[in-house]
Parts: C-alpha cells; structure tokens; sequence
C-alpha cells in the first residue's frame, strides 16, 4: 500500500503527511480494513504465535552470531589469526542455543518430546 493512496484522509485524520508513526499506524489499519473487506488477510496478517513472540528474538540473535562466526572461520581459512575470536564467539552461541532451547522448554508443551523425533 502507498502512503499516497490514503493522503487526504491521513492528513484529515492527522493534521500532517509526514512519515511518522501515527502515519504508519493508520496506513497499516487501512490497508488490513481493505483487506478484510475483501476476506484476504491470510495473505499479510497472520496470527502472532507463542514463538513469534517469545523466541523470534533470540532466534534472530543467535542467527547474527552464527553468521559473525561463519565470517571469522572464512577469515582464519585465508590465514588471518583469529582464534581468540573463534573462540569467544562459538562460546556466545553455544550460549545463545541453550538459552533458546531453555525458552522454549517453558514455552512450548512437550518441547522435548518433539526434540528427540526430529
């Protein structure tokens, strides 16, 4: 959705045009309205779940640790000394794994269970 589609009543409701986050809130209301209008939310707005709220974040986290460590091993291979780093941070992502897998441990019923199938 552009924010032009919607200026008249935004600057209406508003007072302003602006890139803001009043401006943003009613841009999202309005086109989930549309939408709803036309029963196709499924494809925009999903259902927040337990994970999306309670582990997405530290998924992201440990993500953009793996990633920084994939970025060292690349380094050390074409011969950059790093292994402090190496070492520091496959320390911070054991950590982040485990504290990821104690969350959903309480979030999610039989987390374990579904843990030893797979």
């Amino acid at each position: 959705m552009r924010r032009e589609r919607f200026r008249d009543e935004l600057k209406t409701k508003i007072g302003r045009v602006s890139k803001d986050d009043k401006g943003d809130v009613y841009i999202l209301w309005k086109a989930y309205e549309l939408l709803l209008i036309k029963n196709n939310t499924h494809r925009y707005f999903r259902p927040l779940s337990i994970v999306d709220v309670e582990l997405r974040p530290m998924l992201m986290n440990e993500e953009m640790l793996y990633m920084n460590l994939q970025r060292i091993w690349n380094a050390s291979r074409i011969g950059i000394n790093v292994e402090s780093d190496v070492k520091i941070l496959e320390r911070m992502v054991e950590d982040a794994r485990r504290e990821i897998v104690d969350k959903a441990i309480k979030v999610i019923a039989r987390f374990m269970d579904i843990a030893d199938t797979v």
